[in-house]
């Protein structure tokens, strides 16, 4: 019996060995964490965990069980990588990146994470513990204000607009519109009616004259007369009889050409108001009439 128990020693020493050895092989390493800011994050961040191995100076990333993607609800796993070495320690970053979001401003764990390594040629495992974070709703002013939602946001600003082509031709077009109506307005309104320029009184008889001849009214030669007279009068500030036209005219000299035409008609006026004789223009009288009056009212505007 006791040899027995000797013998079953020896096996069970081994095999709590062998168990020791497999579990020194699959121990996690000692490892210091750097951890990000636990607040303030929003759909589209990343969270970045980094982390020193101390417990072995050879440590590599285990590619072949390296597992990125979604682990729960709110993260994803996106990048494992080895960014070099610190203080003479393997040096390795995971991060996250949060894919959803609660309605309300809430405290959210990252679960813990086993992240596969060959230490020194074996095969181990650094144990990542869990970590609280506050997650917020994203909101429009986050979404315009934050450079981690590249995925959501346009890869370019659009900028502004110039409108200075657009400008130039909406001036030309105008330009094109405006000069034609202008030309139009100018040749169709009546500016005499508006702008009346005063002390014209040859222009003044003459369209009256105008007007009696084209309404072709009784009394032409009595009418006519009369604003012949006025407008005379007016102009050379008394009353003209035939024997003073010749001095009146030297006063002002531009109605010296008219002077021959003047005396006519006054004497016609003599006739027609003071001699019993019936007197009427004839039409060759009245056109001659309306042709004075024309060539009195271009001298007055100074257009003769």
């Amino acid at each position: 019996m006791i040899g027995s128990l000797l013998s079953a020693r020896p096996r069970s020493l081994l095999l709590l060995c062998l168990i020791f050895v497999l579990q020194l092989a699959r121990a996690d390493l000692a490892v210091e964490i750097t951890e990000p800011r636990q607040f303030g994050y929003v759909l589209g961040d990343k969270i970045e965990r980094v982390f020193l191995v101390e417990s072995a100076k050879n440590v590599q990333l285990n590619k072949e069980k390296l597992r990125l993607g979604r682990i729960d609800t709110w993260f994803s796993v996106v990048d494992i990588r080895d960014i070099g070495v610190s203080a003479n320690k393997p040096k390795f970053s995971l991060t996250y990146q949060v894919i959803n979001v609660p309605e309300a401003p809430s405290m959210v764990e990252i679960a813990s994470r086993k992240v596969d390594v060959i230490a020194d040629g074996k095969p181990a495992f650094v144990q990542i513990p869990k970590l609280l974070v506050t997650l917020a709703p994203l909101t429009p002013r986050l979404v315009s204000n934050r450079g981690g939602l590249e995925n959501i946001q346009p890869d370019e600003d659009v900028g502004m607009i110039s409108s200075v082509n657009a400008e130039n031709r909406l001036q030309v077009y105008s330009l094109i519109l405006i000069l034609p109506f202008s030309l139009l307005l100018f040749c169709w309104m009546p500016w005499d009616k508006f702008f009346r320029t005063k002390n014209l009184p040859f222009n003044k008889g003459r369209r009256e004259v105008l007007t009696i001849l084209k309404l072709k009214q009784n009394n032409f030669e009595e009418k006519s007369l009369r604003i012949f007279h006025n407008a005379l009068n007016k102009t050379f500030k008394k009353t003209i009889f035939v024997e003073e036209v010749r001095e009146a005219c030297e006063k002002i000299p531009s109605y010296i050409p008219l002077i021959e035409e003047l005396e006519y008609f006054l004497r016609c006026s003599q006739k027609y108001f003071y001699s019993n004789e019936s007197f009427k223009f004839t039409s060759e009288q009245k056109e001659r009439f309306c042709r004075l009056m024309n060539k009195l009212a271009l001298i007055e505007k100074g257009l003769v």
